[in-house]
């Protein structure tokens, strides 16, 4: 018998983002509950400076310690009808800890994978400013990816957001690229991610005449999506996407300033996922399983 597959029902990216705007509203006019007395947690404000360009880098997650993937959550592509499927876990290869972003993307009614933090502990934002008010550069990421060496046939991308209101899928976005290793090569590698290449998406669509990103009064959440949609005013696909397994082992996402700062950061603490879906407005609850009932591509065989 010969297995054939047969879509009965194409997502509606209009409807999709009605939907998911529509939650974001609801969310904004729902406030969080104040569930512990914790605020936030400091890092050690040990700096390391690069010799030659002078940058100062400071973590913002630290990934050899394994606590710090528990404040992370997956967002995948099941959202709008997709299969696609990671996790973030910790890993260690016998001398260091780490993260372990991995998963496998399929092109199948979406095509991406993503992880972000979980909603930050009464709505205490992250200061990526120093004692003068003066901002940092942008994000870093010290990563490798280990599943293969075409980095480049993948967008990279990192997320952010100016506005307590977690589920809204309008938020900052900005590329990045992995350098590939060289031959026998397997370091990591140190991606700056200034907050001026950052601009405001709806989902995977650019917001046309979208405002700068205005990191002075916080932000609320820090993300990474690995994805075959680019940031454009239109779904514009890469064209040598490559599907399938990926891994991408972190080590640290933080800060960086060009400028010298005795300035440590102060990490957010984030709910726990129980604690998130607890907080989640009852609406929510409700419209996220039927959009995702909607667009799920139903399939038999023949």
């Amino acid at each position: 018998m010969k297995n054939s597959t047969k879509t009965t029902r194409q997502p509606s990216l209009a409807l999709l983002m009605f939907l998911l705007g529509l939650c974001g509203r609801i969310e904004a006019f729902t406030n969080l509950k104040s569930l512990a007395n914790g605020v936030s947690s400091k890092i050690s404000s040990t700096q390391r400076s690069s010799t030659q360009a002078q940058v100062s880098y400071e973590p913002v997650f630290d990934f050899s310690d394994p606590d710090s993937v528990s404040k992370f959550d997956r967002i995948d592509d099941a959202i709008m009808g997709g299969i696609s499927t990671s996790s973030l876990r910790p890993s260690s290869d016998g001398a260091a800890s780490f993260a372990s972003w991995s998963g496998v993307c399929r092109t199948d009614g979406g095509g991406f994978c993503g992880t972000r933090t979980l909603p930050f502990r009464d709505g205490v934002p992250l200061k990526v400013v120093d004692d003068n008010g003066t901002p940092k550069d942008g994000f870093y990421i010290t990563a490798k990816l280990t599943s293969d060496n075409e980095p480049q046939k993948r967008i990279w991308k990192i997320t952010t957001r100016v506005d307590n209101v977690s589920r809204s899928e309008q938020l900052y976005q900005a590329d990045y690229e992995i350098p590939p290793q060289g031959e026998g090569e397997s370091e990591w590698k140190t991606i700056r991610i200034p907050f001026s290449s950052f601009v405001q998406v709806r989902g995977p669509v650019l917001v046309p005449d979208g405002p700068p990103l205005d990191v002075s009064s916080g932000l609320y959440q820090i993300g990474l999506t690995m994805s075959k949609f680019q940031i454009s005013s239109n779904l514009k696909e890469l064209p040598n996407f490559r599907p399938g397994y990926f891994e991408l082992q972190i080590k640290e996402i933080g800060v960086y300033s060009s400028a010298s700062s005795s300035t440590a950061i102060d990490t957010p603490q984030t709910l726990s996922k129980q604690e998130a879906e607890q907080n989640k407005p009852a609406v929510l609850k409700i419209l996220f399983p039927i959009a995702k009932l909607f667009f799920n591509e139903q399939r038999y065989e023949l």
